[in-house]
């Protein structure tokens, strides 16, 4: 399905002069005339995944309203303008407007662009509607997380075993090709990776990601799934057993300029994970491991899969002592007391930063943190005692 398209798409006028396609170069083919060598070592290398959704066989599936959406992730700020082919399934009926054109919402990776789309009927005799969506910028704000998604119902008569198919696909026609670039037009190994990596990559059902094989073995249908194929809607043949969805420990961190701290990927089944930061001055991360660079406030997004998860970081001055906030948020109860019994029973995986460790020693004369400290904030917060350290 990802063989290249000669087909001149009939696209809006609106389109071709907002997004000036015509100063896009034509290029040979997908790899925009670099080596394998050039491609593989651009310095930036985004990846486009689309929803893989297995749904329970004994749930209410006829007319079922489902959401696809499709995600980037390793370009954060790196691109502006973008036109992006995706077919789907024409047994699912899009959600549409009152003059009959398909709904497409902006994700949050797209918030700061301009985006407009137009539906392409390329594919019908091949059993896929799709849709082109195109996005520009007069700067790089185009960040990882959801690009866009629409909603689409499913048919009146579906049914276990049924399976929907997804596609990214690029595509290539008379007076341009799908583009991926920063408003510069510069980055042209980027947009090559993108197309010859990042949409064949580790998460599409080519490459057997876990996902796909995990939900392979509840929905037989999905063998016979083309193995070019990003994503899909299925039913499987039997009820199964839910994998929950991964998740951050923790999920918000107070740091010291300096600190270093680690954050967990909760159920990722064995999937890689993809670390990047909002604001790389304020925080930095990799495989995890944050480091507090100057004060402010950065995300770190975790990209597994489908899924896009966030913990938010908050740089402070190192003279932010306050004793007995273990957790940092600038308070004093229970909670704090709580967090230092976490890190008692797992400091690897709760790991305290050293001004919450600084502030969470309260008890025992500076002889580090032990389970005297939480007591004595439980305390202090029953009014028991009336402040902290305990003297």
């Amino acid at each position: 399905m990802k063989a290249l398209c000669k087909k001149l798409l009939s696209l809006s006028a609106a389109l071709i002069s907002v997004f000036n396609i015509s100063l896009f170069p034509a290029f040979a083919d997908v790899t925009r005339g670099l080596s394998e060598e050039e491609i593989l070592n651009s310095a930036v290398k985004p990846v486009m995944t689309v929803t893989k959704e297995l749904l329970q066989p004994d749930s209410e599936l006829s007319l079922k309203q489902m959401k696809i959406s499709v995600y980037i992730s390793g370009a954060d700020e790196k691109y502006a303008s973008t036109g992006i082919h995706l077919f789907y399934d024409s047994r699912l009926t899009p959600e549409r407007n009152e003059r009959g054109k398909t709904i497409v919402n902006t994700g949050e990776a797209a918030e700061y662009l301009n985006m407009l789309f137009d539906e392409d009927n390329t594919k019908i005799s091949e059993g896929m509607n799709g849709m082109f969506v195109a996005t520009s910028a007069k700067e790089n704000l185009g960040k990882d997380g959801e690009f866009f998604s629409f909603n689409v119902t499913l048919p009146e008569n579906t049914q276990k075993g049924d399976v929907f198919p997804i596609d990214i696909v690029y595509m290539e026609y008379a007076y341009a090709t799908d583009i991926f670039i920063d408003v510069y037009k510069k980055n042209i190994p980027m947009q090559a990776y993108l197309f010859t990596r990042g949409i064949y990559n580790s998460e599409n059902p080519i490459s057997n990601s876990d996902e796909y094989v995990r939900d392979r073995q509840n929905c037989a249908n999905l063998a016979n799934i083309n193995q070019s194929a990003d994503g899909y809607i299925a039913v499987a043949d039997s009820h199964f057993e839910d994998v929950a969805k991964p998740y951050l420990i923790p999920e918000k961190i107070t740091m010291k300029k300096g600190d270093r701290s680690n954050i967990i990927a909760v159920n990722t089944n064995g999937k890689k994970v993809e670390w990047t930061s909002s604001n790389t001055i304020v925080a930095s991360v990799e495989n995890g491991i944050v480091t507090a660079n100057e004060n402010g406030t950065a995300i770190i997004y975790a990209v597994c899969g489908n899924n896009i998860m966030q913990c938010e970081i908050n740089v402070i001055n190192s003279s932010s002592y306050l004793a007995g906030d273990a957790n940092l948020d600038g308070s004093v109860t229970v909670s704090d007391a709580v967090r230092i019994l976490q890190f008692l029973s797992n400091n690897e995986k709760y790991g305290l930063s050293s001004q919450a460790a600084e502030n969470a020693d309260v008890s025992g004369n500076s002889d580090g943190i032990t389970a005297k400290d939480a007591s004595a904030i439980q305390r202090y917060d029953a009014g028991i005692i009336d402040s902290l350290p305990e003297k």
